[in-house]
């Protein structure tokens, strides 16, 4: 059993947050479905994080979702998170190449203070989803399904 409790994992109680800075950054997107989850292909560049599954891109779509960009983060705070916002379903992330943690429901927010360097910082972020949307069940197929990928209000948290 997960038991969550509260929406930012004992976040706000251990630190006191000091700035909180929106970004939304230019992304490269790749997917690799369930057939073959190492094989990413390339599908653009994005200034908006939006659906992956949604009607207008790839609604039958199970798989990885492999977002990589680049922000400035400043490294004076004493801890830095960055809070990955709205994702569907869950979201592995590596900053500058360090593994920093799984997230499987919200807050999906990670410390990543022993990651980051002062400036430029390249992220990449994993999110999966699940294979209903290729195999649905008979439950499934009447159900309104959740939404898949980066679906924004990412920041970066500063305490």
């Amino acid at each position: 059993n997960i038991v969550v409790f509260g929406d930012r994992a004992g976040f706000e109680e251990e630190f006191d947050l000091t700035e909180e800075v929106p970004v939304s950054p230019k992304f490269t997107l790749e997917l690799a479905d369930n057939t073959d989850m190492s094989n990413f292909v390339k599908i653009g560049e994005f200034d908006e994080f939006f659906n992956v599954t949604n009607a207008k891109h790839y609604p039958k779509f199970a798989g990885k979702m492999r977002y990589t960009f680049e922000l400035d983060v400043k490294t004076e705070a004493k801890h830095i998170f960055i809070d990955l916002g709205t994702v569907g379903q869950n979201a592995t992330l590596k900053v500058n190449g360090v593994d920093c943690g799984i997230r499987i429901a919200k807050p999906y927010a990670f410390e990543i203070t022993n990651a980051v360097k002062n400036g430029k910082n390249t992220f990449e972020v994993i999110v999966s989803n699940t294979l209903v949307r290729d195999n649905p069940d008979g439950f499934s197929q009447f159900l309104l399904l959740a939404p898949s990928g980066l679906l924004g209000n990412i920041t970066l948290q500063y305490c």
